[in-house]
């Protein structure tokens, strides 16, 4: 698997980064978007006089060009992993509620009836094979109100949503589990907030909005 950057001087910025650019060829852009996200800090924290590593800024200044982040791509890696967060929040939900019909397809077709225009069912899954690498931390990002707060407390969501993706799958013949094992995670020696961690999952409750007309028909009332 591969590991979460989080000995930086900067690991929230640079957990963001592998989210949005999570595939191994994204490498540069993703080392462009934090030092460039970065860079204005800098900028703030020298003119208030405050201490700065000199290896952090030669860092941020090496990779800050000599071209500038694509502001349209930019904006669709950030739909598209808020779409495949909600997208497993979607599977979470069928799993605790309806294990029998949880199935990414079910979770497609209810996104697909609860979402606004764009979220077609071919775009839906076309985001999901581009972020499932970062689907847990998502997810995580979703369920914590789109946002992380403490990173240690957000990375103990994502690796309980990770564990349980790479763990539940259907009572059927051949039946996978839902997360392969190509997942971003902590490094060895990180600890998780759950001292009871890994032997206890406990990942939220929530209620999916009501779609009313909207609702699948295997969804509905029998």
């Amino acid at each position: 698997m591969p590991t979460l950057p989080l000995n930086v001087a900067e690991p929230v910025t640079a957990v963001f980064g592998v989210m949005l650019y999570p595939a191994d060829e994204d490498l540069t852009a993703r080392d462009r978007w934090e030092a460039l996200t970065l860079a204005p800090f800098v900028a703030q924290l020298r003119a208030q006089g405050g201490d700065l590593d000199d290896a952090f800024v030669n860092w941020i200044l090496s990779h800050c060009g000599p071209h500038s982040i694509d502001q349209n791509d930019l904006a669709e890696r950030w739909l598209g992993g808020s779409m495949t967060g909600e997208l497993v929040k979607v599977l979470l939900w069928l799993t605790y509620n309806r294990p029998g019909d949880a199935s990414w397809s079910k979770a497609v077709e209810w996104l697909e009836a609860a979402a606004s225009k764009g979220f077609t069912r071919s775009a839906i899954y076309r985001r999901k094979k581009q972020f499932v690498r970062v689907a847990h931390l998502w997810s995580a990002y979703s369920l914590n109100g789109r946002k992380v707060g403490d990173l240690r407390t957000f990375l103990g969501l994502s690796e309980q949503i990770r564990v349980w993706g790479q763990m539940w799958r259907r009572k059927a013949q051949r039946a996978e589990p839902l997360f392969g094992n190509d997942m971003w995670s902590p490094p060895e020696g990180w600890k998780h907030p759950d001292p009871n961690w890994p032997d206890r999952i406990e990942i939220p409750r929530y209620d999916l909005p009501s779609l009313a007309a909207r609702t699948p028909r295997w969804l509905r009332p029998r």
